[in-house]
């Protein structure tokens, strides 16, 4: 690993006047230039699921099921807060484009996120 060794000397003394012990911090470049390769990779539109960047949609009771209505739905995470969040893929009438979808159950309120959507 690439690192960089940096030692500093504090001159504060403890309370029982003894000199503070010297600091010594190793500055992983390596890390860091992982990392940023990470980021860089993030913001390339090429490497981005389907969804991301699509519109997201507010939907009532009716609208919700109607979306779903042919969609194969590929997994549910219900949250304690009454919300669960539903993924999957839309129906063939509908390009069978991914969406996700936070429903909200005790509300009536949902917002789903789907390319396919307003079609």
């Amino acid at each position: 690993m690439n690192t960089t060794t940096v030692t500093t000397t504090t001159t504060t003394v403890d309370r029982h006047g003894k000199p503070q012990v010297s600091v010594r911090a190793e500055i992983p470049y390596d890390l860091i230039a992982a990392r940023a390769a990470e980021l860089a990779a993030m913001r390339d539109p090429a490497n981005w699921h389907p969804l991301i960047g699509s519109r997201l949609w507010p939907l009532d009771n009716d609208d919700l099921a109607e979306a779903l209505a042919d969609a194969e739905v590929t997994g549910e995470v219900e949250y304690a807060d009454g919300q669960t969040l539903v993924h999957g893929y839309l129906g063939r009438s509908r390009g069978y484009e991914p969406f996700f979808c936070l429903r909200g159950d005790v509300s009536g309120r949902h917002v789903m996120v789907c390319p396919g959507m307003g079609e």
